[in-house]
């Protein structure tokens, strides 16, 4: 039977171990070498969250948040008409995702907020972390050259937020935030391909709140096809529109339903 002594030792030796892990790890996340690099992610994304210690995790959280602004200089670059230039490791951010995503850190916020309309695992995220999520996501939805991915998952997410308010209660700011958020979004133009999709992304999410004001909001653009047509949705799409916001008044579910983070990242490993 081993003494006391010797469990110490052991205990202490599993320790170091992990510490000495982690420090590896980091080294190699933060390296030139970007093979090193993915083979550090694919050990951390193998690696229980509670293990990964507090540096690397910052050290995941900044790369992410890094390769999210990388991503959306290329897309405002694009939407310029300016020449791309060749990505170092075009993988980093998908792979980056579901791994910032499962430590469920209140601190990655921000850098998820990057990984919207990329993985489904960013918006899982998001809204477990709730009303302290709110800010973000608001603020990229008020930023006008947000990627129009991004924008419609920004607005799925905070329907799952609102969703979950039974059980997650969310303050008076941060409701009268999102109430504010719809509202705007539907008095004006919210798409701009026309085809009604951020629209009726964002009938989706009125209709969750439940604000009186809001629902007569929806039941304009249900019954009247000019009202839909003054919002910037193209007459192929108007009827569609239509159909959705009276689906949604009939208490008809969207599409687009919250799955649970444990899932998403099962389907990811």
């Amino acid at each position: 039977m081993l003494s006391g002594a010797a469990i110490a030792l052991l205990l202490s030796g599993v320790v170091a171990g992990r510490q000495v892990d982690n420090g590896t790890l980091l080294a190699k996340l933060l390296g030139r070498d970007v093979i090193e690099r993915h083979q550090a992610l694919d050990t951390i994304r193998r690696t229980d969250p509670d293990e990964v210690g507090s540096e690397l995790r910052g050290a995941l959280i900044s790369l992410l948040a890094q390769a999210g602004e990388a991503q959306a200089q290329r897309y405002r670059a694009a939407r310029a008409g300016e020449e791309l230039t060749v990505q170092e490791d075009p993988e980093l951010l998908l792979k980056l995702i579901p791994i910032v995503a499962a430590l469920r850190d209140p601190r990655s916020i921000e850098a998820l907020t990057a990984g919207l309309g990329m993985a489904a695992a960013a918006r899982e995220a998001l809204a477990a972390l709730g009303e302290q999520a709110i800010p973000a996501l608001v603020a990229l939805l008020e930023t006008p050259d947000s990627r129009r991915g991004a924008v419609n998952d920004a607005l799925v997410t905070l329907r799952f937020i609102v969703e979950e308010s039974d059980t997650m209660p969310l303050s008076e700011n941060a409701y009268a935030s999102i109430v504010n958020l719809c509202e705007s979004r539907l008095a004006t133009s919210v798409d701009p391909l026309g085809n009604g999709r951020l629209l009726r992304t964002t009938i989706d999410l009125a209709v969750a709140v439940d604000v009186q004001r809001l629902r007569r909001i929806v039941e304009l653009l249900a019954t009247d096809a000019n009202a839909v047509a003054e919002r910037g949705v193209r007459p192929e799409w108007v009827a569609e529109t239509q159909r959705h916001a009276a689906d949604r008044l009939a208490g008809i579910p969207p599409q687009i339903q919250r799955e649970g983070l444990n899932s998403v990242l099962e389907r990811s490993r």
